[in-house]
């Protein structure tokens, strides 16, 4: 492999979650979820009471929200380690 794959491997844990991590009401929402995509017993209740087309679609949107949460998170964290290395910030680069 080439040098730039191994010291980017090594510099993901240069990053830490506290520094990736959004707090955006997204972000907390999804992180309240459950691997299920459940969250609390209250959640649980009222997604029982869906008849199960309606369950089956919020559990997919739930899903796509996760996804594309773990996405931006991804993001983030590829945008701090270039950050780190290059020792400019991301609001440094002009608009296109």
């Amino acid at each position: 492999k080439n040098r730039d794959s191994y010291s980017e491997a090594s510099d993901e844990s240069d990053v830490s979650e506290a520094e990736v991590d959004g707090d955006s009401d997204d972000d907390n929402v999804v992180k309240s979820w459950g691997p299920d995509l459940i969250g609390d017993e209250e959640d649980r209740r009222r997604l029982n009471e869906m008849n199960d087309i309606d369950r089956e679609s919020e559990l997919y949107s739930r899903k796509e929200k996760v996804d594309a949460w773990k996405e931006r998170q991804e993001v983030r964290q590829k945008l701090l380690l270039t950050e780190k290395r290059t020792g400019s910030t991301f609001s440094s680069y002009p608009d296109r």
